[in-house]
């Protein structure tokens, strides 16, 4: 699917290189079931420009159903994708933040060590498909106990 030297970037979220962390970013949305939409598109040469459309359980434990991006880029090498990006749009990007914030800090209250299992010594994210499941369990939880009222 993704060259050898392949990127997959979010802008300003997160950008992976190289087949095996593609990989890893694919595996973590096995795990939060996503589910794209692709439309408008327009092709120039080896690239193609169009619309995203995200779904996923965890946009949905956020109170989200779908994340439109602002705009997707797709360049190919051949049958392979060399590049994807795409940037979510600043309105968007402060609502899935704000919740985020309010579930990171719901989860390391109630949650702290399997949190920390879903960080490396940096205490950044790792991406996989076990920390995805791992993810929308802790979300729908935490959703959940704000329906509640409950911690």
């Amino acid at each position: 699917m993704f060259t050898d030297d392949g990127v997959f970037e979010i802008s300003g979220y997160f950008r992976m290189a190289g087949k095996p962390e593609i990989r890893r970013i694919l595996g973590y949305d096995v795990g939060v079931n996503a589910r794209l939409r692709i439309s408008d598109c327009v092709v120039n040469d080896s690239t193609v420009t169009c619309k995203l459309f995200e779904r996923n359980d965890r946009l949905s434990a956020l109170g989200i159903d779908e994340l439109a991006f602002q705009s997707c880029q797709m360049e190919f090498a051949g049958p392979l994708l060399a590049r994807i990006t795409a940037v979510v749009p600043p309105t968007m990007a402060a609502g899935v933040g704000d919740r985020w914030k309010a579930f990171v800090a719901w989860a390391e209250r109630y949650h702290k060590a399997t949190l920390q299992d879903c960080v490396d010594a940096e205490n950044r994210f790792i991406y996989n498909e076990m920390n995805g499941r791992t993810v929308v369990s802790l979300m729908t939880a935490w959703a959940d106990s704000q329906r509640s009222g409950a911690a």
